[in-house]
């Protein structure tokens, strides 16, 4: 399914009234968003092609990027091929055992797979400073980890070779690089074609953050359609 440029500008006109205040005929003022749109200058590379989209969502392991992940497995169904969805992890200093998950996953190919209990096993987990204190060469949660891995099929060889291999060292420092790049401090954001950052303030909620995503897509497609033009 791909979105229809010129009904896609009418609806978004459509549904944007005008109060009128008296004699002026004066548009009311909008309601504040809670999610503040940061325009990157200059635009950093999307690594897609011109016809495409890219949305790059950084996020952490707590429970708002959970939801949004949510949120996003629901709107991308609707979206179409031309959209390139992609994660990037928000690191904590210290050492990271979820993070170091999340690259293995990736690594294996196995990350939608595994994502959903990841989140699922951050959340049983005690505060970040005492699950960051561990002592020794292993975290103490890398069992709990390749039981995970197991269950979609990735065997205890295969994992341990992925998680102290240089391409996860790798993917770590990636992360961090991109967070740097992005000067990203907290999660969840979502950075649309290099060109917007949505970042949600306070109260802010996944729809939120998803409705500002579809503002600046949109705007994104009726761009390109123009230069085509």
């Amino acid at each position: 399914m791909r979105f229809d440029v010129r009904k896609a500008v009418l609806a978004a006109a459509l549904a944007a009234p005008l109060l009128l205040w008296g004699a002026g005929e004066r548009a009311a003022a909008a309601p504040e968003s809670p999610i503040e749109v940061i325009r990157l200058v200059p635009a950093q590379p999307s690594q897609v092609a011109p016809s495409e989209v890219s949305v790059l969502v950084f996020f952490d392991f707590n429970q708002a990027s959970k939801t949004l992940f949510e949120r996003l497995a629901l709107w991308a169904k609707n979206v179409g091929g031309h959209v390139v969805l992609d994660r990037e992890l928000v690191m904590a200093p210290g050492p990271a055992p979820l993070a170091r998950a999340f690259v293995v996953a990736r690594t294996l190919g196995v990350t939608d797979a595994v994502l959903p209990a990841l989140f699922e096993l951050a959340a049983r987990q005690p505060p970040r400073e005492t699950q960051q204190a561990f002592s020794g060469a292993e975290p103490p949660i890398k069992p709990a980890i390749a039981d995970i891995f197991r269950s979609v099929g990735i065997n205890e060889i295969e994992f341990n070779a992925a998680w102290d291999s240089k391409l996860s060292d790798a993917g770590l420092r990636r992360a961090r690089a991109m967070a740097e790049r992005f000067q990203i401090h907290a999660a969840p954001v979502i950075v649309v074609n290099g060109l917007w950052k949505l970042v949600p303030m306070a109260g802010a909620s996944a729809n939120n953050l998803v409705d500002a995503l579809n503002g600046k897509m949109n705007r994104v497609i009726v761009q390109t359609s123009a230069e085509r033009e």
